[in-house]
């Protein structure tokens, strides 16, 4: 499956939920739960960041459709194409396939809670 880690500050809607998301960062860790690496970090949008517990942690399959595409340069490319590259090689590591996310799953990195954000 081709996959393609999508740029900073594309908003999207998330399956399960009609809150627009805003990438934020890439292969993102939470507190408490590091064994487990998301490939997104993000805010609701159009809130943004006020706090740590705004903060959510998600993968690419948990994404319903692009809204809105964040800023892509050649810089923009290269990089996305490193962390891709290491995203990889963690799930592969992990023995992770695609499939094998947890589709209704969203994290947030405060309380390491579970659900529909």
């Amino acid at each position: 499956m081709d996959f393609e880690l999508l740029p900073i500050g594309t908003v999207v809607k998330m399956k399960n939920s009609a809150i627009p998301v805003m990438i934020a960062g890439y292969l993102s860790v939470v507190t408490g739960k590091e064994d487990r690496i998301w490939d997104y970090s993000g805010f609701i949008f159009p809130n943004g960041y006020n706090s740590d517990e705004d903060i959510l942690s998600f993968d690419h399959e948990q994404i319903e459709f692009v809204i809105a595409y964040g800023y892509r340069d050649i810089q923009e490319e290269r990089f996305v194409a490193q962390v891709s590259e290491a995203r990889q090689e963690l799930r592969e590591d992990d023995g992770e396939d695609e499939e094998d996310s947890d589709e209704d799953d969203v994290e947030n990195d405060e309380d390491g809670g579970e659900g529909d954000e």
